[in-house]
């Protein structure tokens, strides 16, 4: 017996056994799509970005604005501290590793494709 009669022999009792062969397989890739889609991450990612795109904006609006006209220092540090909590919710220390975990889980399920 040569390895070709071999795989034919097992494929032959293989499908006999699975009679819903078709639907099985159907089934896997819908299994493999769904663990593999990060199309909801990229969104979620999208719209971190935008919402660091605008603190960042504040923040350089802020070191502008400090170099540019004399202002009371202390003032100054309270509003450059608080470009964060006047866009982001209370969490703005966790927003960087969200995005870098949200980035990560992206990654990895592009991966297991």
């Amino acid at each position: 017996m040569d390895e070709e009669t071999i795989k034919a022999a097992f494929t032959a009792a293989f499908n006999s056994l699975i009679n819903n062969k078709d639907e099985v397989i159907a089934d896997y890739r819908a299994i493999i799509d769904r663990l593999t889609d990060s199309t909801g991450l990229g969104a979620e990612n999208t719209a971190l970005r935008s919402e660091c795109e605008i603190v960042a904006g504040l923040m350089q609006k802020a070191i502008t604005e400090n170099a540019c006209y004399p202002l009371n220092q202390d003032d100054y540090i309270n509003r450059y501290n608080n470009c964060w909590q006047d866009t982001m919710p209370p969490e703005k220390g966790l927003m960087r590793m969200r995005l870098f975990a949200l980035s990560e889980r992206c990654a990895l399920k592009n991966l297991r494709r």
